[in-house]
Order: C-alpha cells, then structure tokens, then sequence
C-alpha cells in the first residue's frame, strides 16, 4: 500500500513539475517574440525599417511637446 502511494506521489510530481517547466518555456518564448524585428526579407537596402518609424514618431512628439508658444494665447497652436 505504501508504495503504492509512494509510485503515485512521484508521478504527481512528475506531472507538476513537467508543467510548471512548460509553463516557464511560454513565458520565456512569448516574451521573446515580441522583440523579433519584424522586418521582411527582400526589402532592400535604404527601406524604412519600423524601428526608425517609432523612432521618428518619438521625436516629432518630444518636439512639440517642447515647443514654445509666444504670446498671450500660448495655449491656442500657431498658424
């Protein structure tokens, strides 16, 4: 009886551990897709990646949000 028990609390663990381990590897894959460039192949020498989209789009905000206005209406854009 107690080996039995003994055989079925082992394959428990087995069963949790092998889990648990496969849990791990989705994490540590789904948190490396994210960060794969995302470029296609062919696209030539001089194209615009996406990285130098955001990039741009990064600065043009900090640009504006440095802006300064003049005048009593500061708030209102220029035009």
């Amino acid at each position: 009886m107690i080996d039995e028990l003994t055989w079925i609390a082992v394959q428990h663990a087995i069963a949790v551990g092998a889990g648990t381990l496969l849990l791990i590897l989705c994490h540590i894959i789904a948190g490396y897709v994210p960060n794969c460039s995302g470029q296609h192949t062919g696209a030539g020498a001089g194209a615009t990646t996406v990285w130098q989209i955001q990039d741009s789009l990064t600065a043009e905000e900090e640009r504006r949000a440095t802006a300064e206005y003049v005048g009593r209406h500061r708030l209102l854009r220029p035009r």
